[in-house]
């Protein structure tokens, strides 16, 4: 849906029950904010955190934000000078979006009208030929965290029990993946992707994304940096309906978001130090990676390289009747 820009308006402030804060505007917004204040959709806050909370709409969801968590296509983040929740923010309350903007139950408004746009979509790039060497060797020098699913770059993998279920799933996802991409367009319309060993991944690991589908994201954001959305699609249809009762509302939001090339401004960061490696540092790509969630970060990378690696060494591959999948990882 085209959303056209906001009108910006001058209205009288409210006073909210946060120390040092006037009125409250919204300083960025998502696609996902602007399709449901469109439609005026209404509401009710589902969970509150110390940073965060998220506001559910049916079967969609808004993630309020405070200012550090930064931007993103499910968030309306609050501005720099609050360094809490606005006291209107509680479990249940009831929320909907008017004329100005989020209206809570006890009146308090939110206003969209000078919010930004928050563009979550990776455009086209250009990639060095051997830049997928380099995220390998990459990989292998990062300090890796001990939880997650990171490890399955390393020799002693099969010791984390997470790695032990997890890795015939991920094995069954990018073989699958593999002879997806190889075949002619024809045949590969026809392709019907077997679910039974990769839906094991959603909803695996603790958080409101669990590791498991961090992963899938990964390979997601890997399949549309590289043009095969063809596959994405494809392959969030197959699982779509199994993700909605396998994991949270909040990850299965985030896993369409990644299927349709969304991302938020820390992912994006992240994909722009990967796309520009070796020229950004090691350092800062391991920023990064540990500034998304409590491994989330780690989780989306051992999807996104991994898919890389697998996608690699299809084009290396000279026999077609092969299954193109090759990897020096313990899966």
């Amino acid at each position: 849906m085209a959303v056209t820009a906001l009108r910006k308006e001058n209205r009288s402030s409210e006073v909210y029950a946060v120390a040092g804060v006037g009125s409250i505007s919204i300083i960025n917004a998502g696609l996902v904010v602007y399709s449901l204040y469109a439609s005026r959709a209404v509401g009710r806050v589902l969970c509150v955190f110390n940073r965060s909370a998220y506001l559910q709409f049916n079967d969609r969801l808004v993630c309020l934000a405070l200012h550090e968590l930064g931007a993103g296509p499910l968030t309306a983040q609050l501005p720099k000078t609050l360094t809490a929740l606005p006291a209107c923010v509680y479990p249940d309350a009831k929320v909907h979006f008017n004329a100005s903007g989020l209206m809570f139950e006890n009146g308090h408004v939110l206003s969209l009208h000078s919010a930004n746009q928050h563009d979550g979509v990776i455009r086209s790039v250009t990639l060095m030929p051997d830049w997928a060497e380099a995220i390998s060797n990459l990989r292998n020098q990062l300090p890796l965290p001990h939880d997650g699913m990171a490890r399955l770059f390393s020799e002693k993998a099969m010791d984390h029990s997470l790695l032990n279920y997890t890795a015939p799933a991920v094995r069954s996802l990018l073989q699958q993946i593999s002879a997806f991409i190889v075949m002619p367009l024809k045949q590969n319309a026809h392709f019907q992707f077997d679910t039974e060993q990769f839906i094991k991944l959603l909803g695996v690991g603790p958080g409101l994304t669990p590791s498991g589908d961090d992963f899938i994201m990964g390979v997601f954001t890997c399949l549309n940096l590289l043009q095969h959305d063809a596959c994405v699609r494809r392959l969030w249809s197959a699982m779509r309906d199994d993700a909605c009762g396998k994991t949270t509302m909040v990850s299965c939001a985030l896993l369409e978001l990644a299927a349709n090339d969304e991302h938020s401004e820390r992912m994006q960061t992240l994909i722009a130090l990967l796309v520009r490696y070796p020229q950004s540092s090691q350092r800062s790509v391991a920023q990064a990676l540990n500034g998304i969630g409590n491994t989330s970060g780690w989780d989306w990378f051992a999807g996104f390289s991994l898919c890389l690696e697998a996608i690699t060494c299809i084009d290396k591959s000279t026999a077609p009747n092969n299954v193109p999948y090759r990897t020096t990882c313990c899966v």
